[in-house]
């Protein structure tokens, strides 16, 4: 997630938050649709799940938002 303020340098927000799935670890969360990647470009902050599903509801993002958490 990209925060812009204005008069100030944008902010990268990531989780490193993991599921596993088919025999590898892969991020928990994605985004649906086309979404730029930033390849070897760490996060400027990193933020723990729920702080991050906290986020992303404030900012009205939930619905493109992907949680691969297995939920069965």
């Amino acid at each position: 997630m990209v925060m812009s303020v204005p008069g100030v340098e944008p902010k990268t927000i990531g989780c490193q938050d993991f599921t596993f799935a088919a025999l590898a670890l892969i991020p928990r969360f994605a985004w649906r649709g086309e979404v730029p990647e930033r390849l070897n470009q760490p996060a400027d902050y990193s933020v723990a799940a729920g702080d991050w599903l906290l986020l992303v509801k404030k900012f009205g993002l939930t619905p493109p938002l992907v949680d691969r958490t297995d939920k069965a």
